[in-house]
């Protein structure tokens, strides 16, 4: 699936996320009226992302804005909440405070609440939640499925690609250490 499948109609992320096909954006080139992504689509994909895009003039440019930085939200500690409940109790919890705080994302998305919370639902929720925020990897490291994943997208993935290689300084000064396959 691609991120535009993940976001219902009314999940209120998807248009701070994702710039779609027609959408007004006031806070872009404010100056200038704001900034309407083309009924075409600007892009292969028909949306662009909208996540770190904000003010206007020179300093926009859709694909590389100087607010990337990496942040631990409150909304990342509450679903880690939930997946430690849910892997402790059989990939699914009802336990109240650990529903309340999935839900407590979820109604801030202007999205219903739910009365549990599976494995599946928290993945889901975790890449609605933080797309283009450097997570989604990570998550298919954990969850065994970066392979597939791959795979379903056309990428020549192979095994060694999920370990990262051992910097020479490590291994120069740790005659103990061996490099991982594939570097």
């Amino acid at each position: 699936t691609t991120i535009l499948d993940v976001y219902s109609n009314d999940d209120l992320r998807k248009y701070h996320t994702l710039m779609t096909p027609g959408q007004s954006y006031p806070m872009i080139n404010p100056d200038q009226g704001g900034y309407t992504y083309p009924a075409a689509g600007a892009s292969r994909g028909q949306s662009n992302i909208k996540k770190y895009v904000i003010g206007g003039g020179p300093d926009v440019c859709f694909m590389s804005t100087p607010q990337n930085q990496h942040a631990i939200r409150y909304a990342d500690v509450l679903l880690t909440l939930v997946e430690a409940s849910c892997r402790r109790n059989g990939d699914i919890t009802v336990t109240p405070d650990v529903v309340d705080a999935f839900n407590a994302i979820r109604t801030r998305a202007g999205l219903e609440t739910v009365g549990n919370v599976d494995i599946d639902m928290l993945f889901l929720e975790r890449r609605a939640e933080f797309a283009f925020e450097n997570h989604r990897w990570f998550d298919l490291l954990r969850t065994g499925n970066v392979k597939t994943i791959m795979q379903v997208h056309g990428k020549q993935f192979q095994d060694h690609n999920v370990l990262f290689p051992i910097p020479a300084s490590e291994i120069d000064i740790n005659s103990n250490l061996t490099q991982n396959p594939g570097y």
